[in-house]
């Protein structure tokens, strides 16, 4: 019995994995942050990712300076292990089991804002101007073929970088979350957008 509800919470997992990372860009983030976990952690000490929320491990790393993983056990009490990338559900208990301190930085994404925003009336969803991928680790585009003034800002307000058309290569910014701002020259709108570098 154990072994089949382990395959279910793995399945699970794996199609938060697989069907939510795709959609990321929809998800509303609660916040970002970097977590410490004292080393060799009980399962009951660990702490428990918040119902109605998904967190996307974004970096796993020791005191040592090397790449490491987690432990995990979910509602079921099965344990398994995450490594960066990993999409981890609501009422999951992460903790530390490795001799070494541990920080663990996370993008908490808000399952039920997304719920809310899909039952909205927007008619004109697929005429609005989006920027794409998001996160991304290097290139972004616009899906439109005007020409925009495009300005990179970093959450204290510096506009980091100016460009313009419709997109713009940010594999030289820091890791971090920017507001990209794109104003259309034709009809002098402005468009918003909060983009996480990897």
């Amino acid at each position: 019995m154990k072994k089949l509800l382990f395959l279910f919470f793995t399945l699970t997992v794996s199609s938060y994995t697989y069907s939510q990372i795709t959609s990321f860009d929809n998800l509303p983030i609660s916040r970002v942050f970097i977590s410490q976990m004292d080393y060799s952690q009980s399962p009951s000490e660990g702490f428990i990712v918040p119902e109605g929320k998904l967190w996307y491990i974004q970096q796993i790393f020791r005191s040592g300076g090397e790449e490491g993983t987690i432990g995990a056990r979910d509602p079921y009490n099965l344990f398994v292990s995450f490594r960066k990338g990993a999409v981890i559900p609501g009422g999951t208990r992460v903790y530390n089991s490795s001799n070494k301190y541990t920080y663990i930085n996370i993008i908490e994404y808000d399952l039920n804002a997304q719920t809310i925003s899909l039952n909205t009336n927007d008619t004109k969803l697929d005429n609005k101007i989006q920027l794409f991928p998001n996160p991304t680790n290097s290139r972004l585009s616009l899906n439109s073929d005007k020409d925009y003034n495009i300005e990179v800002f970093d959450l204290n307000g510096r506009k980091i970088m100016e460009v313009e058309g419709n997109n713009l290569d940010m594999s030289n910014l820091s890791k971090a979350t920017y507001i990209v701002k794109a104003f259309d020259k034709a009809s002098k709108e402005t468009y918003s957008y909060k983009v996480i570098k990897n």
